[in-house]
């Protein structure tokens, strides 16, 4: 059966599936091929070879992680376009505007509870302050939303199992 025939929840799970398995490929892969290479410089630092292989697998995917919400967010606003923000009696809107909300709210709190002390990294201090915090940032985010995607999913189970 094509793809395009096959029910949201098929195609999401297909879609799942196939970046679960590149991913663990991509990361299996760098640190399976020359990941305690020496690094030329000084070799008591590891230059893994597949490095660049790894940042161009991430960019990639951040890349179509934004273009699926760009085409989310488009999709979402031509269906609704006519002012109807209800979906079977869910104000999908609103939930929408709590979560864009929430999720900036998250990242302003982690930007400025970010410490800025200096990192020592293969031996030399890095200390620009806003890349350290906006990397902190990004961390701390994506550790908080993994929590709650974890307790949501735990919750959603516990329900639909006391429910029927």
């Amino acid at each position: 059966m094509p793809i395009m025939q096959k029910d949201e929840k098929s195609i999401s799970r297909i879609v799942r599936l196939a970046l679960t398995i590149i991913t663990a490929i991509a990361f299996g892969a760098f640190y399976l091929f020359g990941f305690r290479q020496a690094w030329d410089v000084n070799p008591d630092y590891n230059a893994p070879r597949l490095t660049s292989v790894l940042i161009i697998f991430q960019v990639f995917m951040l890349l179509l992680t934004l273009a699926a919400c760009l085409w989310s967010i488009v999709r979402a606003l031509s269906c609704h376009a006519h002012g109807d923000w209800k979906q079977n009696g869910v104000a999908v809107m609103r939930n929408a505007l709590l979560i864009i909300g929430g999720c900036a709210l998250l990242l302003l709190l982690t930007y400025i509870l970010a410490p800025e002390e200096v990192l020592t990294i293969n031996g030399q201090a890095f200390s620009d302050r806003p890349t350290l915090r906006l990397a902190n940032m990004f961390v701390s985010t994506s550790g908080i939303l993994i929590i709650i995607a974890l307790l949501a999913v735990s919750a959603s189970s516990i329900y639909e199992k006391y429910r029927r």
